[in-house]
């Protein structure tokens, strides 16, 4: 988990319907909706990572 001193504050526009799973989302889990946020891109990060290392032993 990151101090917040370490994040940098960032405005982003979402659809309604994005906003709307990033809140129920938020409820199911306990958490944030920029919780949220950060573990969907966290999750693609590391699924990204994952295909460029398999490119690269093929």
């Amino acid at each position: 988990m990151h101090k917040s001193k370490d994040c940098v504050p960032m405005i982003i526009r979402v659809p309604a319907d994005v906003r709307l799973w990033l809140e129920v989302q938020a409820k199911q889990n306990i958490s944030s909706m920029t919780s949220e946020i950060v573990r969907a891109v966290r999750d693609r990060m590391h699924a990204v990572r994952e295909r460029e290392r398999l490119d690269l032993e093929a």
